[in-house]
């Protein structure tokens, strides 16, 4: 019985043995995956960068075949917005404006928005599309503020399309900043004039 109990409790020894060696063989593979790992995200993100270089440069050479192949492998590259700003900008006067939309919606949380937003408004009022312009304007920008220009643009906008009682409901608020003022400005304070609001 000794002898039996001996071979189980060595057999026993045997198993435990074979389950240690399995496990740590294990973690050993795990360890050299996760470090194989590492190399191989830092290299996606080292491509990245070279795309991000090559798209910037076929936009600039205006090359839209090119920019749009770059662009591809870009979509989770953190400056992948920019590109898109960079793109988008410069055709403002021609941009259907679902994608100009689409930008400040998918953006709005980034500085980037906040500048074509600024730079939208200002090419819907050079087009005289006023309408749009009034549909676009927000009171207030990312610091919680809005130029005097932009604010004069909006009221212009008002008075342009027929609105004018409330084109001049908050224009003294404006008038009272006490700081320069948009040359755009003296048009609006003109009309508001005539209109007997200022003395």
């Amino acid at each position: 019985a000794a002898i039996k109990a001996g071979r189980m409790l060595f057999g026993a020894r045997i198993i435990i043995l074979g389950w240690a060696l399995w496990i740590g063989a294990t973690s050993i593979a795990l360890a050299e995956e996760a470090v194989d790992a590492a190399p191989s995200a830092q290299q996606y993100l080292a491509q990245q960068r070279l795309d991000f270089v090559a798209a910037e440069r076929a936009l600039k050479q205006n090359k839209t075949t090119e920019f749009q192949q770059a662009l591809k492998t870009l979509a989770d590259y953190p400056l992948y917005p920019y590109l898109l700003y960079q793109e988008l900008h410069p055709r403002l006067d021609t941009a259907p404006t679902s994608e100009v939309h689409g930008f400040l919606w998918a953006y709005a949380d980034s500085p980037l928005a906040w500048r074509l937003y600024d730079a939208w408004l200002r090419t819907l009022a050079k087009q005289g599309r006023w309408q749009d312009f009034i549909e676009a304007y927000q009171p207030v920008n990312a610091v919680g503020d809005t130029s005097s220009e932009i604010q004069c643009l909006y009221h212009r906008a008002l008075i342009n399309t027929g609105n004018r009682t409330d084109a001049f409901a908050d224009l003294e608020t404006v008038w009272l900043t006490g700081q320069s003022l948009a040359a755009v400005c003296d048009g609006v304070f003109e009309a508001w004039r005539k209109e007997g609001g200022l003395s």
